[in-house]
């Protein structure tokens, strides 16, 4: 389905774009202390029951010297509910809820619902950007190696150990958080193939109301 190209814009397997000049190894604490700061992001994070944000993405695509430009917005909201929504340059929007994947798109101007069980692998990535967004670290320790990049702002490295879902799939992930580590501001990833992005997030609501015409997309296709 030709829509469903546009979900590896966003998803784990296509973020990435490492800032100029950090290497992995500037800061390397020894695993206790990766473990505390792991264990200190989750109280900071783990209270989050919805979230909604505007993004910026810039795609670096390594067969092409041009840069991929996107905004738009998502939603988060527990226990199931994800929405993302592309306002530029293309109109494009796919929501998870109730164990089901709708997708619209301007161009077709149609809406497409699947059921999320025949879909185990973009289950798993949902799921990998649940634990993300909602501050489920310590248990990443069982697919990643994982560095400290600095303190201030905290970034983190996750790069995919031989247990992961992700191994041929990405070089790494770096998150940053906020000032007072009590939400992501950046993801970057690198992947296998060369390609790399960046996400700024902006405009971040924490636990505020989501408006509940954003689970539902059936009411755009005419």
């Amino acid at each position: 389905m030709k829509s469903f190209v546009w979900i590896g814009i966003f998803l784990f397997v296509s973020f990435g774009n490492p800032v100029d000049g950090w290497a992995l190894s500037d800061v390397s604490p020894d695993q206790t202390e990766i473990r505390q700061v792991l264990h200190d992001l989750e109280k900071n994070i783990g209270y989050i029951e919805s979230i909604q944000a505007k993004f910026i993405q810039k795609k670096r695509m390594k067969l092409f010297k041009h840069e991929i430009e996107l905004s738009g917005s998502f939603y988060m909201q527990k226990p199931d509910h994800f929405a993302w929504y592309t306002h530029s340059p293309i109109e494009y929007a796919i929501i998870f809820k109730n164990n089901k994947v709708l997708q619209w798109n301007h161009e077709t101007n149609r809406v497409d619902v699947i059921s999320f069980k025949d879909m185990p692998i973009l289950r798993t990535i949902v799921e990998q950007m649940q634990s993300w967004f909602y501050g489920s670290y310590l248990s990443l320790l069982d697919e990643y190696e994982i560095e400290i990049v600095s303190n201030a702002p905290l970034r983190i490295c996750f790069i995919p150990n031989e247990h992961s879902f992700y191994l041929k799939m990405l070089e790494h992930v770096v998150i940053q958080f906020n000032q007072e580590q009590s939400a992501i501001d950046l993801i970057e990833v690198e992947e296998k193939s060369g390609d790399m992005s960046i996400f700024h997030f902006k405009e971040t609501l924490i636990n505020k109301e989501i408006d509940p015409s954003v689970w539902e997309i059936l009411g755009r296709a005419s």
